[in-house]
């Protein structure tokens, strides 16, 4: 299955309610190929238990990896075990994330055809995300905290699209 817009393509094999498949993006320097799969009646993410916490709400994210840190906004809904959400940073969102909680810990993914992300994290308390880490396609990897705060913004120093002063919003 060719995805153009993205330069990206699967080819899958069916085999004994199962597929497997490679997601194969072309890229500036090296293309990439991922191995996936999947079985029918399966879940991407399994729930051992009942979320110890209700995390819903707004969360003042810090990333950090080997080159850089950066500050960031989670926004997350919780019922039950189903968590859905996003990160809100200066050059945009990671879009719609959807997972789970399960007991003390959450995992949240996106694909999209162009972007494979995947979030994992532990709950300490209703106040403290830690431990976290963030998968961005094959190699990418970056550990992230986060702690409640219902005023949590993006810098504003670090947001690349802004009104210019004296406007108060965009002309077209």
């Amino acid at each position: 299955m060719q995805m153009p817009v993205f330069e990206s393509q699967f080819r899958f094999v069916f085999k004994n309610n199962c597929i497997n498949w490679y997601w194969m993006k072309r890229g500036a320097v090296n293309d990439l190929q991922l191995p996936m799969s999947a079985t029918i009646n399966s879940h991407r993410f399994s729930t051992f238990g009942n979320a110890d916490y209700n995390i819903s709400g707004k969360w003042a994210v810090s990333f950090s990896g080997k080159l850089s840190s950066r500050k960031s906004v989670g926004e997350f809904e919780a019922k039950g075990n189903l968590l859905t959400g996003t990160f809100l940073n200066a050059t945009g969102d990671y879009r719609y994330l959807e997972g789970v909680v399960s007991n003390d810990s959450l995992w949240l993914s996106s694909f999209d055809g162009e972007h494979a992300f995947l979030f994992k994290a532990g709950i300490e308390n209703d106040c403290t995300i830690s431990g976290g880490f963030f998968y961005s396609g094959a190699k990418g990897k970056q550990e992230w905290t986060a702690i409640n705060d219902s005023t949590a913004m993006v810098p504003k120093d670090d947001v690349a699209i802004f009104l210019k002063p004296g406007e108060q919003s965009l002309d077209f």
